[in-house]
């Protein structure tokens, strides 16, 4: 299943999309992709929960089944390079715990892929697992999550710069 968030009006640019793999109960999420303009603007959370409230309720956000592999998933998987704070925090909102590693899973370190950067060494990957996603526990999790999104944005404000002698 795969799941993608686009800007509203005519050009309508795909913001980003979330892959799950689905086999016997168990889900692997296999990408969590936003757009460098989308960035910082939730949607990778947003995605997170709309693939989260899909694999609870059998449906997609638009009403279509999610077929039956989907809707058995009580557990789902995913992996993290281990420099990506940013998205671990993510993750954790919605119940991932790290279980371990994979060393070298990711060919080169964070931009390697882009044109004209030097190619970095292998990272690792962080993996990390969300049990229980049928539980009502979790429901609410996501229920939280959802009110937590629909709320303004909070900016954090700049640290000042520490004053030169």
């Amino acid at each position: 299943m795969t799941l993608c968030v686009r800007a509203t009006g005519r050009a309508a640019p795909v913001l980003g999309c979330v892959g799950l793999l689905a086999v016997a109960g168990e889900g692997h999420i296999t990408s969590v992709a936003v757009s460098p303009d989308a960035q910082g603007r939730r949607v990778g959370a947003a995605l997170m929960l709309a693939l989260h409230r899909a694999v609870r309720a059998g449906r997609t956000p638009d009403g279509r089944p999610v077929g039956e592999q989907v809707a058995a998933v009580e557990a789902t998987t995913l992996e993290v390079r281990v420099s990506n704070h940013r998205a671990q925090r993510l993750y954790a909102w919605f119940g991932y715990a790290p279980v371990g590693s994979r060393a070298g899973y990711y060919r080169g370190g964070r931009g390697a892929s882009r044109a004209g950067t030097a190619a970095r060494a292998p990272e690792d990957a962080l993996v990390m697992w969300c049990h229980d996603m049928t539980a009502a526990a979790h429901g609410e999790r996501l229920d939280e999550i959802a009110a937590a999104l629909a709320a303004p944005a909070r900016r954090v404000a700049a640290r000042p710069a520490a004053a030169r002698p």
